[in-house]
């Protein structure tokens, strides 16, 4: 590879305008673009909680080809061909459609090296989706966990060899800027400078984020002796999903 050219690293997704979305892009951000030629091939179109500085390549879905597994193939056929003209060094997929397109492009020669994700413990994934990712484990070059949980559930799950699985933990970005107003926001909520808070956000109304569990959990915190009041603030946005936990963001304060 000329010392000269940046690594080209094609980006494939199905999802931008999530949790994982939002952390790509923002992440995108932070590298040199000297050493780094990064695109986004993504059968989503981008939208503008972050703004992202990278090219974005749009495949949209085909309305006359929406099933499995014409839909499947449409997106491969699309890829293939993105690939040939892109010529990438490094394929990073993300989520599972993707991370199959990646497995078969591979295989047929496309793709030189092929880094995968995995987000979280494969809870929409179900007994077709790891009998495919048996079936291709080893394809990958090397798969990137966001924790040791995850990793030990591709260990277990997939049966990809161990030396190929790696953890890269999500964090808060810790060059940024504080908003200055925490004191202002305490105050607000009735607290006091000492208190200690606990905050969690996420899209609430997606059982996947395991909220339920939290609220389970709400009498033994309070029951606790160290803990002497709790609040929650929860915008209800969602409030119409019926059997959901009615906001995307929550602040939940434990006070000791």
């Amino acid at each position: 590879m000329p010392a000269h050219r940046p690594v080209k690293i094609a980006i494939l997704t199905n999802d931008l305008g999530g949790g994982t979305g939002n952390h790509l892009l923002s992440m995108l951000k932070h590298w040199d673009k000297t050493q780094w030629h990064a695109v986004i091939f993504s059968s989503a179109p981008a939208r503008d909680r972050v703004v992202p500085d990278v090219p974005i390549e749009y495949l949209p879905p085909s309305r006359a080809f929406r099933f499995y597994p014409a839909a499947q193939i449409r997106s491969l056929t699309l890829l293939h061909r993105a690939m040939r003209d892109f010529r990438p060094d490094v394929v990073h997929a993300f989520f599972f459609w993707p991370i199959i397109y990646g497995r078969l492009l591979k295989r047929a020669g496309v793709l030189k090296t092929l880094v995968e994700n995995r987000e979280d413990q494969g809870f929409d994934w179900g007994r077709h989706e790891y009998v495919l990712l048996r079936n291709t484990r080893n394809i990958p070059d090397r798969i990137i966990c966001v924790s040791e949980a995850v990793r030990q559930v591709v260990l277990d799950r997939e049966g990809i060899r161990a030396s190929r699985v790696h953890v890269v933990n999500n964090g808060v970005d810790p060059r940024q800027e504080p908003s200055g107003k925490q004191s202002e926001t305490k105050r607000e909520l009735g607290l006091e400078e000492g208190n200690l808070v606990v905050g969690m956000v996420a899209n609430y109304n997606r059982p996947v984020k395991g909220v339920a569990r939290f609220l389970d959990a709400i009498p033994a915190i309070v029951a606790d002796s160290q803990v002497t009041q709790m609040e929650a603030q929860a915008p209800m946005k969602y409030s119409a999903c019926p059997g959901a936990v009615g906001c995307d963001a929550m602040r939940a304060m434990v006070c000791a």
